[in-house]
């Protein structure tokens, strides 16, 4: 999910680069990287990769991207674009030197003009999704005022990241007891990944990275920032909010396009747990193996969700 900008959006995303990388605590590669000498091996290989594009093969692919990169340019008139107010929204650089109470040092804080303007819907699309109880009574505030909220995260199998599931899994009753209503990708892969390191037989070809977030069909905001304590407190995150109902209807048809095809629904059925999609219905974390959902269990016994 990307967002295009110009002025006067862009004169506030170059204030903030300049705020980080004039901060005491930016420094220059130059300064961290060690020097070394040029490895003759590179030198070689890299000889023989340019000698590639003179091959005729190597001509073929050259003037195929070529193709593909004019082709992508003139397609880029058909792309709808919508012309609206927009605030941008960034942590300070010193966020992550103070108290976890700075709150006026955060990007969230500036949402809140929005937030108390709620009065029907707020649906959250975050790959890492970790309320906490202070996240949990934020969702118990707004349902006592009706506002429907709808929440797109990756599931056990989809992410990327399964200790960040293990902060997000004990919430799942509570949110859903006070009426929000869970999606989570389908991570069940198409397309069987190589098990060449330990790390790929905890990922997912599906996993979802965007983050938004949509207020009453009006507006929207598009950055990096997940809802989890790593975005509110640890992290420096930017993103844009953007007013404008037609974009935030567009995303939010297809979000509800994406959930029908490619997410979940979870639900409780008595006091468990059920993930439903379509006709078919699960008890337990679809498609994770046995092994990831116990490592995943004992996982939340680590006292490290306020870092996840």
């Amino acid at each position: 999910m990307d967002v295009l900008l110009t002025n006067p959006a862009t004169d506030e995303v170059s204030r903030s680069f300049d705020e980080f990388w004039n901060n005491i605590r930016s420094k220059p590669a130059n300064k961290l990287i060690r020097k070394s000498s040029v490895d003759h091996e590179l030198v070689v290989k890299s000889r023989s990769f340019r000698h590639g594009f003179q091959i005729p093969n190597g001509k073929e692919y050259v003037k195929a991207v070529s193709q593909r990169l004019h082709l992508m340019q003139d397609r880029a008139g058909d792309i709808p674009f919508f012309w609206t107010e927009s605030e941008v929204k960034f942590d300070s650089p010193t966020k992550v030197k103070k108290p976890r109470d700075r709150y006026d040092l955060m990007w969230s804080t500036n949402m809140q003009p929005v937030i108390d303007k709620l009065q029907k819907r707020l649906v959250i699309v975050t790959p890492y999704f970790v309320p906490g109880d202070a996240g949990v009574e934020f969702f118990r505030r707004l349902r006592a005022k009706d506002i429907e909220i709808t929440i797109v995260t990756n599931s056990l199998e989809s992410t990327d990241v399964p200790i960040v599931h293990s902060g997000y899994a004990p919430y799942r009753k509570e949110l859903l007891d006070i009426g929000v209503v869970l999606y989570e990708v389908d991570g069940r892969e198409k397309q069987k990944l190589e098990k060449d390191s330990l790390r790929s037989w905890f990922a997912s070809r599906s996993s979802l990275h965007a983050k938004l977030f949509v207020f009453d069909d009006q507006t929207a905001f598009i950055g990096s920032p997940n809802f989890d304590p790593r975005s509110f407190y640890e992290n420096t995150e930017i993103g844009v909010s953007l007013h404008s109902s037609e974009l935030a209807q567009v995303l939010d048809s297809a979000l509800t396009d994406l959930v029908s095809q490619d997410a979940f629904r979870v639900m409780k059925e008595d006091n468990s747990l059920v993930w439903i999609k379509g006709d078919e219905v699960f008890h337990r974390e679809p498609g994770a193996s046995w092994f990831k959902r116990a490592s995943n269990y004992l996982m939340r016994f680590l006292p490290v969700e306020s870092q996840l």
